[in-house]
């Protein structure tokens, strides 16, 4: 961290024992340039004790520095950062988590509804298989597919309902290929308590990125999105409205509601390209110190 031909030290993301080297790192020597750190699930510990200490996180004890910028990636953690002591940290910056700009067509309406799950087993695939199975009781309404892997271990017959299901990591081609040939998006969150209370979320971003809408079973993060964009697709309290809303929607024709959401999810795909964020993140990295954004 001694080479002065650096202008902006970037982490993509970084534990709380990283940081806590970092931050040492810093002092030891005396980096004056900005350094930004994408706080990608540092905060997440938070979520997991109903008394939360910000204060006892691993790197976070200690005072600001005030080159170091922990870049948080969504609305949502802002808000729940209000709750607690780190409210009045000057080194926390917000930067709505960005899309990918990638090539999207209109593709024609198919006579069904496909809808898309875009994760990973430890995600909610079983729960996925389970609406899909659910919806398609007695007769084929819908089709359900993976933008994702499974992971070997699981009962075939539990995934029959679904199609396409790889045993391996895609690639970044076939992975948005597969969402670009669905009608809506399926995203919801099985865990328990809730891990995007403070942290965000990469494939509602690249559900976006491909222009589609999505179910959503609701919480704070998917509020931000429809509170700051629209309607990017239906929002469920719970999953038993999820699943009756994937039911309500497998028996109409895609074309009637599809168009309903194109709109918003536009808005928000405009919003959140890297060069409609770029003066954001501009602003954090090369602004003097700033006053408190929590």
């Amino acid at each position: 961290m001694r080479q002065r031909q650096v202008a902006c030290w970037i982490f993509a993301d970084m534990g709380g024992s990283s940081l806590t080297l970092l931050r040492y790192l810093m002092r030891l020597a005396q980096v004056s340039v900005p350094v930004i750190v994408i706080a990608h699930g540092l905060f997440e510990p938070l979520g997991w004790n109903p008394a939360p200490l910000p204060e006892n996180l691993p790197g976070m004890r200690g005072p600001s520095l005030p080159n170091l910028r922990m870049v948080v990636l969504g609305e949502h953690i802002m808000e729940a950062l209000r709750d607690c002591p780190l409210h009045s940290r000057e080194d926390i910056r917000l930067l709505p988590h960005p899309v990918l700009e990638i090539a999207h067509s209109q593709a024609a309406s198919p006579a069904t509804h496909h809808f898309v799950f875009p994760g990973v087993p430890d995600k909610g695939l079983a729960s996925f298989a389970g609406l899909a199975a659910n919806v398609n009781e007695g007769a084929q309404r819908a089709s359900f597919s993976v933008a994702g892997f499974a992971s070997g271990e699981e009962d075939a017959n539990s995934l029959s309902h679904l199609t396409g299901i790889a045993q391996f990591p895609l690639s970044v081609r076939e992975y948005f290929s597969r969402l670009s040939e669905a009608t809506y998006g399926i995203w919801f969150t099985t865990h328990e308590p809730n891990p995007y209370q403070y942290r965000a979320s990469g494939t509602i971003p690249d559900l976006l990125a491909s222009g589609k809408p999505a179910v959503f079973k609701r919480n704070s993060m998917v509020d931000t999105y429809f509170r700051n964009y629209g309607a990017v697709g239906h929002q469920c309290d719970t999953w038993p409205e999820l699943v009756q809303r994937v039911k309500e929607m497998s028996a109409q024709p895609p074309a009637a509601i599809l168009p309903a959401h194109r709109s918003a999810v536009e808005r928000a795909r405009q919003a959140l390209l890297p060069r409609s964020l770029a003066p954001v993140f501009r602003e954090i990295a090369l602004a003097p110190k700033l006053a408190n954004h929590v």
